[in-house]
């Protein structure tokens, strides 16, 4: 679910788009593969 948004918020290098990034990540790997932005 959240593979999907991650492409689209990567295109865009924002701030917020990092963070919904690092949230749809941390539930998709419960924040077990926190990457820094």
């Amino acid at each position: 679910m959240g593979e999907k948004a991650v492409p689209l918020l990567r295109r865009r290098r924002t701030r917020r788009a990092c963070i919904s990034r690092h949230l749809e990540a941390a539930v998709d790997v419960s924040a077990r593969a926190w990457p820094p932005c």
